[in-house]
């Protein structure tokens, strides 16, 4: 699934800054970020944003359901949709 889903142009790139090639998701929102985001990401904790390895982690059906139908490229228009 994620060789395929990081192939994807949006998702080629860390959602929260410019390195490429991000092999850490937000199952929370969707999206595909670096590893120094995140470690940003769970120092703000579990209940804000839970983050998984795309590669060392075992991800269950609804999370992969979750990644699949957002992605950075859905996420980032719904954060400037709503001028977040």
């Amino acid at each position: 699934f994620f060789a395929r889903f990081c192939a994807q142009a949006d998702n080629k790139t860390c959602f929260d800054c410019t390195a490429k090639n991000p092999s850490w998701a937000s199952v929370t929102f969707g999206t595909l970020m670096c590893l120094d985001c995140s470690g940003m990401h769970r120092r703000l904790g579990v209940h804000v944003s839970f983050c998984r390895s795309t590669g060392m982690d075992k991800w269950t059906y609804k999370q992969l359901y979750r990644m699949a139908v957002s992605g950075n490229k859905r996420a980032r228009a719904h954060w400037r949709a709503n001028r977040l």
